[in-house]
């Protein structure tokens, strides 16, 4: 793991995970975009980047981040995809949003696909604290949790290795009474093609199925308030 630091005074400290697999030339070149696109004005913010390969993809490198912060002292905890590019406003918003949402356990970011947009656009926001109110809106491409919510929502499920990995989480964070929001203004450049795990319609249909079966619904439908409809198990079960 590399670790890179900025500080100032003595704000929240951020911990960023930057997961990067790098295989080819596009995905280091993507990847060091993100990174230079990782920047606070108000924050000290701390850079972990993640350069290991793991059997259970997105999830074990999120959970790998999540354990060596669970139960020891930390402001905020964000994960970032290595294929997306933030706002420079967009950490100081975010937990701008989360401080005036005490409800709120995670913040993602409202994305553009077009990179030209996405550009034009660039610094030019002025926060003014409205939500993203469609959950087709809400992209889980990266977030910032608050402190304490890994400790209550418990681990990843690693039955969602890639696809629904982030979904799970968030309505497991929905159970244990933690809101999932995000500010309604583009903070975030994310491609409509994954440029790292690609867009595996099968891979997709195996996780949607798996993911129904769990939770007995999708995309804000969920109906199940216990895994498989079973009563003896909560929010913090996983296989």
């Amino acid at each position: 793991m590399i670790m890179m630091t900025m500080t100032t005074n003595k704000k929240p400290c951020i911990k960023i995970l930057l997961p990067a697999l790098i295989t080819n030339e596009d995905q280091k070149l993507m990847t060091d975009k993100c990174r230079k696109s990782l920047v606070s004005f108000e924050h000290c913010i701390q850079i972990i980047e993640d350069n290991n390969k793991y059997k259970f993809s997105v999830a074990e490198v999120w959970e790998t981040f999540f354990s060596n912060f669970r139960g020891k002292e930390y402001d905020y905890l964000m994960v970032v995809a290595n294929d997306t590019e933030m706002d420079c406003q967009a950490i100081d918003f975010g937990i701008r949003c989360l401080e005036e949402n005490p409800e709120a356990g995670v913040i993602t970011f409202k994305v553009e696909r077009d990179h030209d947009k996405y550009i034009k656009g660039y610094g030019q926001g002025i926060y003014d604290g409205k939500l993203s109110r469609n959950y087709k809106e809400l992209d889980p491409a990266c977030f910032i949790l608050k402190k304490s919510v890994i400790e209550k929502v418990g681990k990843m499920d690693f039955t969602f290795p890639c696809e629904f990995c982030e979904r799970d989480y968030w309505y497991r964070c929905k159970l244990a009474g933690l809101d999932w929001i995000q500010l309604d203004q583009i903070l975030c450049y994310h491609p409509s093609i994954a440029g790292t795990i690609g867009n595996s319609q099968e891979r997709l249909q195996r996780a949607l199925r798996k993911y129904t079966l769990k939770w007995g619904g999708d995309a804000g439908q969920e109906k199940y308030t216990h895994p498989y409809q079973d009563l003896n198990l909560d929010y913090t079960y996983i296989k």
